[in-house]
């Protein structure tokens, strides 16, 4: 493998990492604080979003299975060095919004936890520094490390899920009525 190269996990843990991050961990709570019962639909929307653009990326990297760069090549090479341009724009600024999202929920997150919620904007900030400092020593090093951190991840997420469903199954009551739901929930039962 040369120095550009990583392996197969590292590539999958690549793709995973802001998905896991962002979409889980920090904007997952935003959403349903804003939507309540409705932000199933704009899961379930998103998801089929999701599936749609994987498919076409998957599709254009059996086309130019030698280039690199992704959307901007593809783009490059279908219509030219202006719309090239801006595509690169529009991932690199979608990539900065990502990591702005990881790191903020980071942040409170840590603070919270600590107790001290006056230094979220400076653990949000000692995140970049640190990941940026990961990135710059190379891509190796960098998927290494993101495939370390997306096995905690899902470490994590694992853990929370089969205590939600042990919970679940031991205070699970069939005799649950309906007006039990507060209101705010009551227009997703009628989907």
């Amino acid at each position: 493998m040369s120095k550009e190269e990583i392996s197969v996990p590292e590539a999958i843990a690549v793709g995973l990492g802001a998905i896991i991050g962002a979409g889980i961990f920090v904007l997952s709570g935003a959403a349903i604080s804003l939507a309540g019962s409705y932000s199933i639909l704009a899961f379930l929307f998103i998801g089929a979003l999701s599936v749609l653009v994987a498919m076409s990326l998957g599709e254009l990297t059996t086309i130019f299975p030698h280039e690199k760069g992704s959307t901007y090549s593809y783009v490059f090479k279908a219509f030219g060095h202006e719309l090239g341009l801006l595509t690169g724009i529009m991932v690199y600024f979608s990539f900065s919004t990502s990591i702005s999202a990881v790191a903020e929920g980071f942040g409170s997150y840590l603070s919270s936890a600590l107790h001290e919620p006056s230094l979220s904007l400076i653990f949000a900030a000692i995140l970049v520094v640190v990941l940026t400092l990961v990135n710059l020593s190379g891509v190796q090093k960098a998927a290494k490390t993101d495939l370390v951190l997306v096995a905690i991840k899902l470490s994590v997420l694992s853990v929370f899920i089969i205590f939600s469903f042990s919970f679940a199954f031991l205070h699970f009551s069939l005799s649950l009525r309906l007006n039990a739901f507060s209101d705010r929930s009551a227009p997703f039962l009628l989907l």
